[in-house]
């Protein structure tokens, strides 16, 4: 773990991860052994279906590690869902609401 850091409705985590762990495999067992710990602070938590990943180049970690760590400020001004469908547009994406997962997720546009 690089850098962690988060808002009400989501957490952001930089990590490096070796070639031979699977992200759905990292964030399976993150989520597992941090559900348990979150119960005795809210009963009620429970972690959402989805989850995203990207990758980062060296030459940004600096960068990425500062956008991590000012997250309030930065949600301040923007909500999480006004983000994830800029940068989906920017990728040639849509943020968008599948009812099958239950989830948000990125279609090609």
């Amino acid at each position: 773990m690089i850098k962690a850091n988060g808002t009400q409705d989501h957490i952001h985590l930089v990590v490096r991860l070796h070639q031979d762990v699977a992200l759905t495999s990292l964030v399976r067992d993150l989520k597992a052994a941090s559900s348990s710990w979150m119960k005795r602070i809210e009963p009620d938590f429970k972690w959402q279906a989805g989850y995203g990943g990207f990758s980062c180049s060296i030459s940004q970690l600096d960068r990425l590690k500062g956008y991590v760590a000012n997250q309030k400020h930065h949600h301040m001004h923007k909500s999480t869902d006004e983000e994830m469908r800029d940068l989906a547009k920017k990728w040639g994406f849509q943020w968008m609401w599948d009812p099958v997962s239950l989830t948000q997720v990125w279609q090609p546009d």
